[in-house]
């Protein structure tokens, strides 16, 4: 999950470099603290995308999620794209523990073929 966990960081973090533009022409436009914002929180992904062997991992990956959702402050987009990756985030820890309830039990293909 290591790997799945790490291209969301670097989708989120291409989607966060994306809302730029959005946040330039909707909203009240671009201000040194919103750039500042949403460029230092798709760096900060894009480095935690690289740290996933760490035990640190997942704290790191959702304390970054509520960063991104506490973008309401820059403009509600922002929040809002915060709020889709939640989701997002919560489908792939759902994954990550049913995967692992699937290993201890040895249900998956691999452990099946292994057993004979």
């Amino acid at each position: 999950m290591r790997g799945v966990m790490a291209g969301t960081l670097v989708l989120e973090a291409i989607v966060v470099l994306l809302a730029l533009p959005v946040v330039g022409t909707v909203g009240d436009g671009l201000t040194p603290v919103s750039v500042g914002y949403l460029v230092g929180l798709a760096v900060l992904m894009i480095v935690a995308s690289g740290l996933q062997r760490r035990p640190f991992a997942i704290g790191l990956n959702l304390v970054l999620q509520v960063a991104l959702i506490a973008g309401f402050f820059i403009h509600p987009s922002i929040g809002a794209m915060g709020i889709i990756f939640a989701f997002v985030w919560g489908y792939i820890l759902y994954l990550r523990w049913d995967i692992g309830q699937r290993m201890e039990k040895g249900l998956l293909p691999g452990q099946r073929d292994a057993r004979g």
